[in-house]
């Protein structure tokens, strides 16, 4: 099953659920929606601050994953970070939060808000 069809079983559009703006899916106990990662500019600037630059299409940064004395990796407006230097690439907010903590999927997931409760 791919990501799409993944994320879509799993965000379908419905009722409103308590806690939840109005239009937003519900997220059952034990389920993921991407939908709920935080928004990349304000996840991004929690780690980075006013040292994200914005260049192009996004921000460059000094890379985390390493002794970075001058910017050498971009943040992308998708939530996608790549650091040219020492090569560390990260798909989306998710990705690079596994990668800094070191937590797995779903434990990254919960710590976002992006899994739903357990019962």
């Amino acid at each position: 099953m791919g990501i799409r069809v993944l994320v879509a079983t799993l965000c379908q559009p419905a009722r409103q659920t308590a806690g939840r703006p109005k239009g937003y899916p519900p997220v059952g106990p034990g389920q993921f929606c991407r939908e709920y990662l935080p928004a990349p500019e304000d996840y991004y600037t929690s780690h980075f601050g006013d040292a994200m630059r914005r260049s192009g299409k996004g921000w460059q940064v000094r890379c985390l994953f390493h002794d970075d004395r001058t910017p050498s990796a971009t943040v992308y407006p998708d939530g996608g970070f790549h650091c040219h230097a020492c090569g560390v690439h990260c798909r989306d907010v998710l990705d690079f939060h596994m990668r800094m903590t070191g937590l797995g999927f779903k434990q990254a997931a919960q710590a976002l808000g992006a899994w739903g409760a357990s019962q």
